[in-house]
């Protein structure tokens, strides 16, 4: 796996935010070593039985990977990535390490997602996901920016699909602290491993970025 050379780095909050793009052949270089760090805050974030096969294909064929380290040690913390397809910006992946969890990352990581995507012409965000902790997450970056003034509205559609991950991804199931959210996800079978494909569009107000 190529290191791809192209990227930026950002710091937000207690957070340094590196930001890779995918190289020509369409997928997003890492090193060895981050790879392993992958692998390290997936199952610390997920069930500690995700393979490293299957980590690998939550990072490397993306559009954008967000990877988080505390600004204070420098230690790899989380990783975001998202894919560009034809007419949507998919939020194809994020893990963050418990002990950072809660801590607003997940929020930063939104946000960027959110703004990499508008800025390359995208008014829909979707993502698969059984846990209702990742639609109020990215929820709560839309609101900020209707807040903000950015975005004109958002509409949120949900689509079950049976059986998608075959299992539960997470030790226990999941739970947000919105009951309205936590509604719809509690009528997925988390033991067939049932998820939802979740599309966010975006009304937008005015050019921002």
């Amino acid at each position: 796996m190529a290191l791809k050379i192209d990227y930026v780095t950002e710091t937000r909050n207690a957070y340094t935010i590196t930001k890779r793009r995918a190289n020509y052949t369409g997928e997003v270089g890492i090193s060895e070593e981050l790879f392993k760090d992958a692998v390290r805050i997936s199952r610390d974030s997920f069930a500690p039985v995700i393979s490293d096969e299957e980590v690998k294909n939550l990072i490397i064929g993306n559009s954008l990977l967000l990877v988080a380290y505390n600004a204070y040690n420098m230690q790899r913390v989380g990783f975001a990535a998202s894919y560009y397809e034809k007419n949507a910006c998919y939020f194809s992946s994020s893990a963050i390490m418990k002990t950072e969890q809660g801590n607003g990352l997940y929020h930063i990581f939104n946000r960027m997602r959110i703004k990499e995507g508008m800025s390359n012409g995208f008014n829909t965000f979707t993502v698969t996901t059984q846990n209702p902790k990742v639609e109020k997450g990215i929820a709560s970056a839309m609101n900020s920016f209707l807040e903000e003034g950015v975005i004109a509205g958002y509409s949120v559609q949900r689509d079950p699909i049976r059986g998608y991950y075959g299992r539960m991804l997470t030790t226990e199931v999941p739970r947000s602290s919105d009951e309205r959210i936590n509604r719809p996800f509690s009528c997925l079978n988390y033991g067939r491993g049932d998820a939802f494909y979740i599309s966010f569009s975006v009304r937008k107000k005015r050019i921002f970025f």
